[in-house]
């Protein structure tokens, strides 16, 4: 569930939710039970230091989709890279961001997308990246800093 759906759900719990324009999806679907398609949910952390070195360390932004969970800094796509396995890891303390550059590129994507504001239509059985001048980008970005 993430945080932007709990106002269009209380709308429609409420019987409002024709008036009301919301970027987030309803999920009273998964309260009632229901199977609904899991969508990307967005992250950010930025945190109040005030020492410029910390600041970095955890000013960060990224996704968490199909049991991944992906960041990296707000200002540099290949700094702070975090890859996680939710299932096999829900602590976090297993980076896979070395063994999974496939993955980073992914996250990446859809990152991208999400905060270009394009409403794109994750698909489940979908992990193509449609962009491949962004794919090789990143992908030389990555090769740099040894990643692959």
């Amino acid at each position: 569930v993430r945080t932007i759906d709990i106002f269009p759900t209380i709308c429609n719990i409420i019987k409002i939710s024709d008036e009301i324009d919301a970027d987030g999806k309803d999920i009273l679907p998964i309260i009632n039970g229901e199977h609904m398609e899991e969508m990307p949910a967005y992250l950010e952390s930025m945190a109040n230091w005030t020492e410029e070195r910390e600041a970095k360390i955890s000013d960060v932004i990224g996704i968490r989709y199909k049991n991944f969970k992906y960041f990296r800094s707000r200002n540099n796509p290949i700094e702070n890279v975090g890859v996680y396995d939710l299932d096999k890891d829900p602590l976090e303390e297993n980076n896979l961001a070395k063994e999974k550059p496939g993955k980073i590129i992914e996250m990446e994507n859809i990152l991208s997308k999400i905060q270009v504001g394009s409403q794109v239509e994750f698909k489940k059985e979908s992990n193509e990246i449609r962009d491949l001048e962004e794919e090789k980008l990143v992908e030389a970005e990555l090769r740099k800093l040894g990643y692959l």
